[in-house]
C-alpha cells in the first residue's frame, strides 16, 4: 500500500506525531492507543485520534470523499468509509468525510494545537477546526446508542471519488451542485459561510456550537498566532462577513 503523509501547517513549532523528540516514527499504533487522553473521551464516539494536517501534494492520502452538509456526526463518515475497508476515517471542517488510505498511523502527522482559523467545528480537544485540519478516527466497537442515523448513498453518486482543483491553496472541499459524478469540489475560496442570521450557541453566547461545545466569535479579532501559523498572515484570514449580536462584522476572526 502506498505510504502517505499529512503535513504540519507552516510555522507550527510543534513536532508531528511521526516526529517526536527527534525520533521519526517513534510512536507505534499500539502505543498511541495506550496514550489516548481524557480529552478524547469528551467525544461522543470514543474513537477520536486527534487533529491532523492534510498535505494536498499527496493525492493518494484521502479518497472517496463525501459531504454531509454541515452535519458534524462522525457516525455518517464511519459508515461511509466502512464500505472502503480503511483503517481510519476522517472529517475535514466537520462535514466533509475522507477515507485515509494508509493503515499505519505513523504515516500521518498530528497537529496538537488544532488551529481554528475559520468558523470552528468544536473544541480542538474534541474536534478539529480550520483550513486543512482533519479530525482522525479509528474503528472500534461503539455502543449502538452513539449512532444518530444510518448512512444512505446518493443514487446519483456513482463513482464515490473526490477531485481537487490544482489551484486550490486551502485544501478544503465542498459539495458540487452537480453530483452526477460523485465528485466533491471547492465552492468558496475563503472557506467561510456567510449568513443572514446571527450565530448563537444554546448558552446565548455568539458563536458556533458543535457537540455541546461553543466556539465564541466576535468582531474585529482577526490575527494572532493561529493566523501566522497558516503562513499567510492576518490579511488572508480576515476576508469574510459574520454577524455578532445582529451587527455585521467586516471580517471574521482567525482565533475563536
Amino acid at each position: 500500500m502506498t505510504s502517505v503523509t499529512l503535513a504540519q501547517s507552516a510555522g507550527d513549532s510543534n513536532q508531528g506525531e511521526g516526529v517526536r523528540n527527534g525520533q521519526q516514527g517513534a510512536r507505534s499504533l499500539k502505543r498511541m492507543k495506550r496514550e489516548k487522553k481524557v480529552k478524547a473521551r469528551a467525544s461522543t464516539d470514543h474513537e477520536y485520534l486527534g487533529c491532523y494536517r492534510y498535505n494536498k501534494e499527496n493525492g493518494m492520502l484521502l479518497k472517496n470523499g463525501k459531504s454531509f452538509f454541515d452535519k458534524t456526526d462522525q457516525a455518517l463518515c464511519r459508515a461511509h468509509c466502512e464500505e472502503y475497508d480503511t483503517a481510519f476515517y476522517a472529517l475535514e471542517d466537520g462535514d466533509v468525510c475522507w477515507c485515509p488510505t494508509s493503515p499505519d498511523i505513523n504515516d500521518y502527522i498530528i497537529d496538537e494545537v488544532g488551529i481554528c482559523d475559520k468558523p470552528c467545528t468544536g473544541d480542538p480537544s474534541i474536534f478539529c477546526g480550520g483550513v486543512s485540519s482533519i479530525s482522525m478516527f479509528e474503528y472500534q466497537d461503539v455502543d449502538s446508542s452513539t449512532s444518530t442515523g444510518e448512512y444512505e448513498e446518493d443514487d446519483d453518486d456513482s463513482s464515490g471519488t473526490v477531485q481537487e482543483d490544482d489551484d486550490d491553496s486551502s485544501g478544503t472541499v465542498q459539495e458540487d451542485d452537480d453530483d452526477s459524478s460523485g465528485t466533491v469540489q471547492e465552492d468558496d475560496d475563503d472557506g467561510f459561510s456567510s449568513s443572514t442570521e446571527e450565530s448563537v450557541c444554546t448558552n446565548g453566547v455568539s458563536g458556533i456550537e458543535s457537540d455541546g461545545v461553543c466556539c465564541e466569535i466576535s468582531c474585529g479579532q482577526c490575527g494572532g498566532s493561529g493566523c501566522s501559523m497558516r503562513g499567510n498572515g492576518a490579511a488572508s484570514c480576515c476576508t469574510s462577513t459574520i454577524l455578532e449580536v445582529g451587527e455585521v462584522c467586516g471580517v471574521a476572526p482567525c482565533i475563536i
